[in-house]
């Protein structure tokens, strides 16, 4: 059942984190409980400092409060509209099915040598129009017709006898049995093979788990040796670049000494008297151009060979990004979604959502609980559905059959071998679901709370494992996934693939478990960062009354007594969520979910406006 008034933290006080009572508004806009800002002022009067506890403004002297009725008129009519939607919306989602009661028949004891009661005769119903009696069956029309009909409304039908015409189904009957028995061995030998078909896989699994690592080795081996073989190219690089650069000072020291003694030439010559002398000197002097050697410098280059070193170790880095990228969703693709085909150029296609597209999904039957749990697995079918190719039953003997027995489960249409479920597609056999909570304890699994995602009144001890909720801000540093409004906590390890299960304790009034992706937004004070109120969360809500199942904003009320103890079971890969209630060291089923998720999923919980309420995960030995 959902809580009696959902908008209850809109209207918290800062300081006792519970609803307001009898609230005060101070100068600055902020409420508080009355007493709870009176407290907090009257530790404050020896410094003579009174402020609002949220944002910090001071106010002196110290003002006078009264309790505000506008404030209490408003919350009192926003708790009585609540009141009304939830009543509504708890009688228009009460399920459609009631049980069905059986009514004890006078004079019907037990036939000798049969287990049940004998149903009692009942007597043909006269016809509507004619008043006689409806002992004939149409089986062009299937329905019981009287003499006059025959003669009317079904001239040249074939008309037979009940007792001939149910010869002819019986038949079909026979045929309907010995098909079920069929199927019944077959699924039957499925079970027998699937344990050791799953110890086959796992050991295949763990075969790639360890050729995975080697192979990552190898890799990460050899990109250390690439960038050895570059560290050593570019010190070579380093050392005969100093070799030409010395090369290169030593001819440039020669140039300038000819160019001194060049300069000293020349003045002797200006100074020469001699005009002839002059002249002959000057002709005869080596041109200026034709001596000296290149000035461009070997360092001219330099830089645009860093540069273009610099531009292939970046493509290098990116490239290698984009490859492990791409082969981590290949491999993803063939983990969650089946089956994938490689195209001539290496690209891989998924097969799942090309391969008939029209094919209707199969539907999954979810039990719910309302006194006792129904076994885990549906009963097996002792009949056949009728359908419309069958004759309809008397009416009177359709009551009687209802009153003696409900209707069998429906059973699940058969499959050729090799059919795949579109529901959802798997690599290899996949795990069974549990039946007890022996069978869940193979999965299990401890998560650890992340302090990076706590709201800031939520205390994390224990190594992770404890989660308590404080009246004091315990003002942990700011990261973007760090819930702002919404009193929650997610956990570290991203669960995908395998199943997992794990337990938790919890106190307090109400509580919220769940898991979540890890897209979901974390800053809002909306339902986007609300745990189980949109489309990336589930969760397990209790109100102080009862259970209900949340996602995407959708309520399902469930029929369960209180458990401090609830167990989750999560089957990622075939998209499977259960929550159980833990008691006596049995699993009890609250509720089993089944959608296909989209990417790993985190464990996550929420707390209410309780100080003190802890949530605990369970060490399970």
């Amino acid at each position: 059942m959902a809580s009696a008034w959902t908008e209850e933290e809109t209207f918290v006080c800062s300081v006792c984190l519970d609803t307001l009572k009898d609230p005060a508004t101070l100068p600055c806009g902020h409420s508080y409980c009355l007493a709870c800002i009176q407290s907090h002022w009257d530790k404050g009067d020896s410094k003579g400092q009174h402020s609002c506890p949220q944002c910090r403004q001071v106010f002196n002297p110290r003002p006078s409060l009264a309790k505000s009725t506008v404030l209490v008129e408003a919350m009192e009519k926003l708790r009585t509209n609540s009141l009304k939607q939830s009543s509504s919306t708890a009688a228009s989602s009460a399920p459609p099915s009631m049980p069905v009661y059986l009514e004890v028949l006078p004079d019907m004891g037990p036939q000798q040598g049969s287990m049940y009661p004998q149903l009692p005769l009942v007597e043909p119903r006269p016809c509507p129009q004619h008043n006689r009696p409806l002992d004939l069956f149409c089986h062009e029309d299937k329905e019981c017709v009287c003499e006059l009909c025959c003669q009317h409304g079904h001239n040249g039908h074939r008309v037979l006898k009940p007792q001939e015409e149910r010869k002819e189904r019986q038949q079909e009957l026979v045929h309907m049995q010995a098909e079920v028995q069929r199927r019944i061995q077959e699924t039957e030998k499925t079970l027998k093979e699937l344990p050791h078909a799953a110890r086959q896989h796992k050991a295949l699994v763990q075969a790639l788990e360890q050729e995975s690592t080697d192979l990552f080795a190898e890799l990460a081996k050899n990109v250390n040796g690439t960038g050895t073989q570059v560290g050593e190219l570019l010190s070579t690089h380093e050392t005969s670049l100093g070799s030409q650069v010395e090369g290169q000072i030593h001819r440039l020291e020669q140039e300038v000494a000819q160019l001194r003694w060049r300069s000293e030439e020349l003045s002797r010559l200006a100074d020469m008297q001699d005009h002839i002398c002059f002249l002959k000197n000057f002709l005869t002097m080596e041109p200026l151009g034709q001596m000296g050697v290149t000035r461009e410098s070997v360092l001219s280059q330099e830089e645009a060979v860093v540069a273009s070193i610099r531009s292939v170790m970046k493509e290098l880095q990116t490239s290698v990004q984009e490859l492990c990228k791409a082969s981590l969703a290949k491999i993803l693709t063939l983990v969650n979604h089946g089956p994938v085909a490689s195209t001539p150029n290496g690209a891989v296609v998924d097969t799942t959502a090309a391969d008939n597209c029209g094919q209707a999904s199969a539907q999954n039957t979810v039990y719910e609980m309302t006194t006792d749990p129904p076994p885990l697995p549906p009963p097996r079918a002792q009949g056949h559905n009728s359908s419309s190719k069958y004759p309809a039953l008397h009416p009177a003997c359709a009551q009687v059959v209802c009153e003696a027995s409900a209707p069998p489960p429906p059973f699940p249409p058969h499959r050729p071998p090799g059919h795949i479920n579109r529901g959802y597609t798997t690599v290899g056999p996949v795990n069974p679901e549990p039946k007890s909570r022996d069978e869940l304890l193979k999965f299990r699994f401890e998560p650890t709370m992340d302090p990076n995602t706590s709201y800031r009144h939520v205390l994390l001890s224990d190594g992770g494992h404890k989660a308590t909720m404080r009246a004091e801000n315990l003002n942990p540093p700011d990261h973007p996934e760090r819930f702002d409004f919404w009193r929650q906590v997610f956990c570290r390890e991203p669960l995908a693939g395998s199943p997992y299960y794990w337990e938790v304790e919890w106190t307090g009034q109400k509580f919220t478990i769940g898991v979540a992706h890890k897209e979901m937004e974390r800053k809002g004070s909306d339902d986007k960062s609300r745990l189980g109120h949109n489309p990336l969360s589930w969760s397990l809500y209790w109100s102080g009354t009862g259970f209900s199942f949340w996602h995407d904003g959708q309520e399902k009320l469930l029929g369960s007594p209180k458990a401090k103890r609830i167990g989750v079971y999560l089957d990622q890969l075939v998209g499977t969520l259960a929550f159980y209630r833990i008691a006596n060291n049995q699993a009890e089923l609250i509720h089993r979910h089944q959608t296909q998720f989209t990417g790993p999923l985190y464990p996550g919980f929420r707390f209410w406006a309780g100080v003190g309420a802890t949530v605990t995960v369970s060490q399970l030995d």
